[in-house]
């Protein structure tokens, strides 16, 4: 009787061990297949593309110029510009005012003559389209007290074109129709206009860069009376 007994115990702590065996495999197959998961969509998220926002900072540079000359002639000439550029992905924004004064002496003269007395500046919205192509629309204001223009303001949308675009050098064209009205000593005016532009700029530094600009306004009637505008610096 008492063999049998024990025979019975054993047989239920055999099933019992079993019992818990099964559930402790049955646990570790769950975790396994769980962090399986759990590292198929680790790595599925680490092939995700990383999405860079572009920076929208603004570029502003400012120069002056000062040339001052003793002699036979006593000339003094103060230019000052200021650029400021504010980039999207394919638009940008760009302002810029300038100014240049002169004067000048003889030695015999009582007081200095006025040799250049201009004021300028732009706004100009630019939106990028492919291999190198851009549309734009600008506003131009300018004065030049010598060549007694008051005011004339421009109004000019056109199509531009990127020679060279990288992160060190720019040279780019423009070209397109404008309309001009002006405020001479003479009267006021009205006119159709051609403007071909063409830009250079080239990064020396982070803080320096040398740049060139070139404007001109041809009147649409006669092809009389171009309007230029040069703007070389550093």
């Amino acid at each position: 009787m008492s063999n049998m007994i024990n025979r019975t115990t054993v047989s239920q702590w055999a099933a019992a061990i079993l019992f818990f065996a099964g559930v402790a495999a049955s646990q570790a197959q769950t975790n396994t297949a769980a962090a399986s998961t759990n590292s198929a969509s680790t790595n599925a998220l680490a092939k995700l593309p990383v999405v860079v926002t572009p920076t929208n900072s603004w570029k502003t540079t400012i120069a002056f110029g000062l040339t001052i000359a003793r002699g036979n002639t006593d000339t003094t000439l103060a230019s000052a510009s200021a650029t400021t550029q504010h980039k999207w992905l394919n638009n940008a924004l760009n302002l810029e005012a300038d100014g240049l004064y002169g004067e000048s002496k003889l030695p015999n003269d009582a007081k200095n003559t006025e040799t250049a007395e201009i004021l300028h500046g732009f706004a100009q919205y630019d939106r990028t389209f492919e291999k190198g192509f851009y549309g734009y629309g600008r506003a131009d204001g300018y004065h030049d007290g010598i060549a007694a223009i008051k005011y004339r303001m421009t109004l000019a949308p056109g199509l531009g074109y990127f020679f060279v675009t990288n992160k060190i050098t720019d040279l780019s064209a423009e070209a397109g129709p404008g309309f001009i009205k002006e405020q001479l000593d003479g009267g006021s005016e009205s006119y159709a206009t051609l403007r071909l532009a063409q830009q250079f700029h080239y990064k020396l530094s982070d803080h320096a860069k040398v740049w060139e600009t070139i404007d001109y306004l041809q009147q649409g009637e006669a092809c009389q009376r171009p309007a230029n505008h040069r703007s070389p610096g550093i």
